[in-house]
């Protein structure tokens, strides 16, 4: 839910938590709230919006999501290429 940091790769370390709830009333979907989250930051157990009724059985400081930074590296090596040829062609006179 929310917007990311589009200069990030958002990366799902644990895709379910455990919580404690009456057999009756187990929500059909848990809500983590990613909007703001900037490169380099992560979301917690804790972070989770739990409805009424519903308690956090697993560690709260327990990641759930990172949004990486995109690596600079792969950036530059992607560019290179593209450097060099244009470097390569002929100069049209």
């Amino acid at each position: 839910m929310g917007e990311h940091d589009r200069d990030g790769i958002l990366e799902h370390v644990h895709n379910s938590i455990e919580v404690k709830v009456d057999a009756s009333s187990i929500p059909s979907f848990l809500e983590l709230d990613i909007q703001g989250l900037a490169s380099g930051t992560s979301k917690y157990a804790a972070d989770v919006k739990l409805p009424a009724g519903v308690e956090l059985e697993s560690d709260p400081k327990m990641i759930v999501v990172h949004l990486s930074e995109k690596s600079t590296a792969a950036t530059e090596e992607a560019a290179a290429p593209a450097a060099d040829a244009a470097a390569a062609a002929p100069a049209a006179e």
